[in-house]
C-alpha cells in the first residue's frame, strides 16, 4: 500500500475515495483505483475504536473510524497499531502515514506504537531522498537502521523546512 508520508501529521490513515480526486488530476485518480484497498472485515486482528476519524487538511478531508491492527512496515511489525479508515474523502489519491507526535487525545502513531513495543528504539526518523539523477531508491529510515519506507517516486526537487531556535530556512 502507498501513503504519503507527513511528517507533521499524528495520524496514519488509509482507503482514500478515488471518485472524488478532481477529474483534471487523472494521473493521480488512476493511481488511486491501482491500490490496494484494506479491508478490516478481512482481517483476525482488526478491532474498530470508539472514535471517529475527522480531519480537514489544506486540500480534502477525510471522514471515518479508527481501528487497531497489525501492521507491517518494511522489516518490523507495529502490532495493534491505531490507524484511521476512510469511509469519505475528498482531494487525496492516497492515504497518509502520520509520522508526526501525537498530541493529547489522540491515539499514539505507528511510530510511537514501534517505540512502545521496543521494536525501534525511537520516534526519531531520517529521510534519503536521491536526487533524479542519482540511481538507488530513496528511503525513510528509523532508528537509524531500519528502512520502514523505499520513496518509489523520484522528485527534482524536495522542499524541506527546518528551523533552529533564531530562525527557519526552507531548501
Amino acid at each position: 500500500m502507498t501513503l504519503n508520508f507527513d511528517t507533521g501529521s499524528p495520524v496514519t490513515w488509509v482507503n482514500p475515495d478515488c471518485s472524488k480526486v478532481p477529474d483534471e488530476r487523472s494521473r493521480e485518480k488512476e493511481f488511486c483505483l491501482k491500490q490496494p484497498r484494506y479491508d478490516p472485515f478481512t482481517s483476525n486482528t482488526a478491532k474498530i475504536q470508539n472514535q471517529a476519524l475527522n480531519l480537514t487538511y489544506g486540500r480534502g478531508s477525510i471522514l471515518g473510524s479508527y481501528f487497531t491492527d497489525d501492521i507491517r512496515i518494511g522489516s518490523v511489525v507495529a502490532e495493534s497499531a491505531t490507524f484511521g479508515v476512510a469511509a469519505a474523502s475528498t482531494e487525496h489519491e492516497v492515504g497518509i502515514f502520520g509520522a508526526g507526535k501525537s498530541p493529547e487525545g489522540y491515539p499514539p502513531t505507528v511510530l510511537e506504537t514501534l517505540v512502545s513495543q521496543g521494536k525501534i528504539n525511537s520516534h526519531a526518523f531520517s529521510v534519503d531522498l536521491k536526487s533524479i539523477n542519482e540511481t538507488g531508491q530513496s528511503k525513510v529510515v528509523v532508528d537509524s537502521a531500519t528502512v520502514v519506507a523505499d520513496v518509489s517516486q523520484p522528485q527534482a526537487r524536495w522542499c524541506l523546512a527546518a528551523s533552529t531556535r533564531r530562525n527557519t530556512r526552507v531548501w
